[in-house]
């Protein structure tokens, strides 16, 4: 029997009862809270890893990790809980700490959350620790699973990562299995892409299951079946929380030229307007190659003129086709990001970097973008249309499979540890004082010999 009771914002079970009678630690597992006062109608997802270790979501988007006694206050928050509660609570778990000195930082932690959900994403990236800790091997799983429904497209990108692959896809009965494990597994957020995930007759029904579980379920579409009047309406009511639509130019021509497919930008433009004209989180992303750097400032100030808030670029992935498509220089890269994120902030834009680089090559810190590293294996992972686990949706390495491999033997996989100890690093990389925050770039572009660094050619 489940004992459940509705309270401060979260379903609570027997365990979750139990832990705020007594001041018991949270089990490790994912849960959800809606916001409440100051935090009020945004969605939170608390990833307990360890006593001391979780990681925060924030409406879909935001990404907090947490650490030492900051989990404990973060979850006082999500629950609700004043002051004269929370203190209660820190006192019942830390024998040795003191009520004013537990009210501080409850307040801290209490302040800091609240201006990160109000957009000041600088105030925080980890509450309770000095330093990045992306890649340690304590995390029991990715918090977020790229789930590719299906490897079919009706476009034909010719700077396509995706390899050519022959799978015979699951079920819906199966991928329903899929998503509940991945909740059993503590992983709250799932993203369904392909492919072209819209292309899948299953998508509805995975995102309903997913709600149902209490997980994120995000979109990376081409935006051309948004278009058809209702369709993506059936997917909010079933529990859509936000979608990502790729635009490679504001022309036309540019955008189906690179496509492949005639006719692409109308139904994906019709179809990022349907998306911004509802509730969900919606972004755009532009990769940034030598086709599309011409005219990209301008296919920024387009998006911006439609009503998009919030975009993202990223570079060439050299995995599929990818390989062999016409990129740019480091430096021609980071002028244009930097005269980028001028006009995105000169709009009050939000404006996202995806991808990773060697920071000697280009430093997205220095850029104001942010630190960005390689996460396979660590904060994501990508599935295949029939459940073969990859460290990412371009790395076409099988780990095991979902649902044949206990889970375990997936996440601990060689080649698993390997991504996140950074084995892939040589050269002058290995003993670089900022190794950590920047890990290196790609794996994948090292292998291609992508990067210009003393001793770091390319790896097998």
């Amino acid at each position: 029997m489940r004992l459940c009771l509705r309270g401060r914002g979260a379903l609570m079970g027997l365990k979750e009862w139990w832990a705020e009678m007594t001041g018991a630690r949270l089990e490790p597992g994912a849960y959800r809270y809606d916001g409440e006062g100051e935090l009020a109608h945004h969605r939170f997802h608390l990833r307990v890893d360890s006593a001391h270790r979780g990681i925060l979501i924030v409406d879909a988007s935001g990404l907090v990790e947490l650490n030492g006694t900051a989990l404990e206050y973060a979850r006082c928050v999500l629950e609700g809980r004043n002051e004269r509660q929370a203190v209660k609570h820190m006192l019942r778990r830390y024998r040795h700490l003191d009520a004013p000195t537990a009210a501080a930082h409850f307040h801290q932690v209490r302040e800091q959350l609240v201006r990160f959900v109000l957009g000041d994403t600088g105030v925080i990236e980890i509450i309770g620790a000095d330093s990045p800790t992306i890649g340690a091997d304590d995390f029991p799983a990715p918090y977020r699973m790229d789930v590719l429904l299906t490897y079919s497209c009706q476009n034909r990108c010719g700077h396509c990562y995706n390899e050519p692959r022959e799978l015979k896809e699951l079920t819906a009965e199966e991928w329903e299995r899929v998503i509940d494990r991945l909740w059993k597994y503590g992983i709250p957020h799932v993203v369904f892409t392909g492919g072209e995930p819209t292309r899948s007759p299953h998508l509805r029904r995975l995102i309903d299951r997913a709600e149902r579980n209490g997980q994120v379920a995000g979109l990376v579409t081409n935006g051309r079946a948004l278009s058809r009047p209702g369709y993506l309406n059936d997917l909010i009511e079933v529990g859509l929380d936000h979608v990502q639509i790729t635009v490679l130019s504001h022309l036309p021509e540019v955008h189906d030229r690179l496509v492949c497919s005639e006719g692409a930008w109308e139904e994906t433009i019709k179809g990022l307007d349907t998306a911004l004209s509802s509730d969900l989180y919606v972004n755009t992303n532009t990769t940034i190659m030598r086709s599309t750097l011409p005219h990209v400032e301008d296919t920024l100030r387009f998006l911006i003129g439609r009503g998009v808030r919030n975009v993202a670029f990223n570079g060439l992935i050299r995995s599929g086709k990818g390989k062999e498509a016409e990129g740019i220089s480091f430096e021609e890269m980071a002028d244009a990001l930097l005269r980028l994120k001028g006009i995105a902030d000169e709009a009050g834009v939000k404006m996202t970097w995806y991808t990773p680089t060697p920071y000697c090559q280009l430093n997205p810190i220095n850029l104001d973008l942010g630190i960005k590293q390689c996460t396979a294996c660590s904060l994501n992972m990508a599935m295949e249309p029939d459940g073969t686990v990859l460290p990412c949706q371009s790395y076409y390495e099988p780990l095991g499979n979902i649902l044949t491999d206990d889970w375990d033997s997936i996440w601990d996989h060689e080649l698993c540890r390997s991504i996140r100890n950074r084995n892939y690093l040589n050269g002058r990389c290995v003993d670089c004082g900022l190794r950590d925050a920047c890990g290196g770039g790609c794996p994948l572009a090292r292998r291609q010999g992508e990067y210009d660094i003393e001793g770091a050619g390319p790896t097998s």
